[in-house]
């Protein structure tokens, strides 16, 4: 288990111990942002699911791409101006990672962008920056707009054998005062957070102290959130929700479909094979003369001997020949694009 899915599943160390205050996201959202994750990763079936067409994919790709096409970003005056230049050099950074933020907010419901201030080839300040992703934040305090008002994120680092995780809480005040407190962990373990460890450890992290509070309002926790548009159907929160959340249970049985497909092939090439044929097919759900169709190849160790009968069944041979209706994701999409 990842440091990231530990830390947010809560399984080896919560907020409570680190900070002292408990992660307010409900147990059923916490539950659908690690579906939605494991979704948008998986990549091998199991005894139940095939998840060849990798829907939550699609889905991402789609809009991604779709958004980027028209999409395009410029500084007028980047020539003119110094400040126009320095807004360039920061804007250029910015696109660099703009398709990896717009994915990621689709596939969380939320991400974050954190400024991370670097020295400039002139000399200046530059921010890079650094993508937060749902699964690498907890947090502590929302208001009932949604914003939210204390959050701890994870920032990891491999270095040799060791690994270190800074945890950064980050809260605002009434009147708009930002408080950072940084937190260093190091582990021989990936899976685990380990011990906590001086700031000074990591280069990266020297100059950084442990508390700071700006010394004017910034009015916010200082990154840029962006979150999916769309109404909480989990638990009726203000958490975001993933762009393919309303579909979740449409690609679960997809998947599934595309397992008993599978099964139903392979058991009409054994017939095939010895002359026999299934007698009921399980997908089309279509009883044949001779009885039930045996189960899957996988729980009965071969094909079941059963004769066979006159007449055009599931795994008619000329059924077999046949190829297999086009019934891609994008075809899939244009289905649901439908007007009802």
């Amino acid at each position: 288990m990842s440091i990231a899915k530990a830390l947010f599943d809560q399984s080896i160390i919560s907020t409570d111990e680190c900070f002292g205050q408990p992660d307010v996201t409900s147990q059923e959202m916490r539950t659908a942002i690690n579906a939605w994750r494991d979704t948008y990763l998986k990549r091998e079936g199991d005894k139940t699911s095939d998840p060849c067409m990798r829907m939550a994919y699609v889905i991402v790709h789609k809009l991604q791409k779709g958004v980027f096409a028209e999409y395009s970003s410029d500084i007028l005056d980047k020539e003119k101006t110094a400040k126009g230049k320095w807004m360039n050099r920061n804007l250029s950074q910015l696109d660099l990672i703009r398709d990896s933020i717009l994915q990621w907010m689709l596939i969380g419901g939320e991400c974050w962008v954190k400024p991370i201030p670097r020295p400039g080839p002139d000399g200046s300040t530059i921010f890079a920056p650094l993508l937060v992703h749902r699964t690498d934040a907890v947090i502590l305090a929302r208001e009932p707009d949604g914003r939210v008002t204390s959050i701890v994120t994870a920032e990891h680092t491999a270095r040799g054998s060791q690994y270190y995780t800074l945890l950064e809480r980050r809260t605002v005040d009434a009147n708009g005062y930002l408080t950072i407190e940084n937190k260093l962990y190091a582990s021989f373990d990936r899976g685990t957070l380990g011990v906590r460890t001086a700031l000074s450890k990591l280069d990266r992290y020297a100059q950084l102290p442990d508390l700071y509070t700006y010394p004017v309002p910034v009015g916010g926790v200082g990154m840029t959130p962006l979150r999916v548009p769309l109404a909480n159907c989990v638990d009726g929160s203000m958490d975001a929700i993933s762009i393919y959340e309303p579909a979740m249970g449409l690609i679960r049985n997809i998947d599934q479909n595309e397992k008993q497909l599978n099964d139903e092939f392979e058991l009409a090439g054994e017939g095939a094979e010895g002359g026999l044929r299934p007698a009921r097919c399980r997908f089309f759900q279509a009883r044949l003369p001779g009885g039930c169709r045996p189960g899957p190849a996988s729980e009965r160790g071969g094909a079941e001997n059963v004769p066979h009968r006159p007449g055009h069944g599931a795994f008619a041979a000329g059924l077999r020949l046949c190829p297999r209706p086009r019934c891609g994701p994008d075809v899939l999409l244009r289905r649901l694009d439908r007007p009802l």
